[in-house]
């Protein structure tokens, strides 16, 4: 690969993860998206284990451009 490929491959490769706190909400899967800020995530991982305090933890991660 030439060096600017190099960098595009590389590129299309990175991620930026983020975890979310939001009120508990019934029905969030791994299969679904989120949108915030702009830009869009494809939700890796639901934590429902403080839903009985009302909150829902989601990790997810967006390509960075």
């Amino acid at each position: 690969m030439k060096g600017d490929e190099a960098l595009r491959a590389a590129a299309d490769q990175a991620q930026h993860a983020v975890r979310f706190q939001l009120r508990y909400r019934a029905g969030v899967t791994p299969a679904m998206r989120l949108t915030w800020a702009g830009r869009t995530y494809d939700i890796r991982e639901v934590d429902d284990s403080l839903r009985h305090q009302g909150e829902l933890w989601l990790t997810a991660v967006a390509k960075v451009l």
